[in-house]
C-alpha cells in the first residue's frame, strides 16, 4: 500500500509546484523619487542637406569638414556624406495656360534648368495643353532629353484654356522607380 500513497503524494506535490509556477506573484517595483532617464543608442541619423555655392549652384565638393551639426548646442560627429541623385519632373505648359507664346522660350528654359542639374539626376518630361502627355520617362541621358525637347514639344496655339480646364482632371501615369 505504500507505493500508491507515494505516487499520490508525488502527484500532489508536483501539482502544487506547477501551480506556483503558473501564477507567480509579481514583486512590487521599488518607487523612487526620480525615475532614471531612458538611454537609447543611435548608430546613424540621416539629414538631407542641399549644398550650394554663393550663386545657388549645386556644390559637389562638399566634405565632412564643411558641415557642422549641432544638437542642443553641442557639435555632433559626422562620419560620412553621401551625394544622392534626385528625380526631376519638368512639366511644360504648351497650351498657353500661363500666357507664354513661344515654344522656343519654353524649350530654352527647360534646357537651362537641365544644364544646372547633376549628371546622375533622373529627369522626366511632361507637357500639357488640352491634356497631359508624357514626352520622356525617367532617364539620365541628356542627349535623349535634348532630342525630346527639340522634336516632341508641341505648341497648342490656344488663345484661352481648354473648355474642360478645371472641370475634369486627366492624369498620365509613369513609373518613378
Amino acid at each position: 500500500m505504500r507505493p500508491p500513497f507515494l505516487i499520490i503524494l508525488v502527484l500532489v506535490l508536483s501539482a502544487a509546484a506547477s501551480r506556483a509556477q503558473v501564477n507567480p506573484k509579481p514583486s512590487p517595483t521599488p518607487k523612487s523619487e526620480e525615475q532614471e532617464p531612458v538611454r537609447v543608442f543611435t548608430e546613424e541619423v540621416r539629414l538631407p542637406v542641399a549644398a550650394t555655392d554663393a550663386y545657388g549652384h549645386y556644390d559637389p565638393t562638399l566634405e565632412i569638414d564643411d558641415v557642422l551639426v549641432l544638437e542642443d548646442g553641442q557639435p555632433q560627429q559626422i562620419r560620412s556624406i553621401q551625394h544622392l541623385p534626385a528625380n526631376v519632373l519638368l512639366l511644360l505648359d504648351t497650351g498657353n495656360a500661363l500666357g507664354l507664346k513661344d515654344t522656343n522660350l519654353t524649350r530654352e528654359v527647360a534646357m537651362r534648368i537641365i544644364s544646372t542639374l547633376q549628371t546622375d539626376n533622373r529627369i522626366a518630361i511632361m507637357q500639357f495643353a488640352a491634356r497631359p502627355e508624357l514626352l520622356q520617362s525617367w532617364t539620365t541621358d541628356r542627349a535623349a532629353i535634348a532630342k525630346v525637347l527639340k522634336t516632341k514639344l508641341n505648341w497648342c496655339r490656344c488663345a484661352r484654356r481648354p473648355s474642360h480646364y478645371g472641370e475634369r482632371s486627366e492624369t498620365t501615369e509613369f513609373d518613378t522607380g
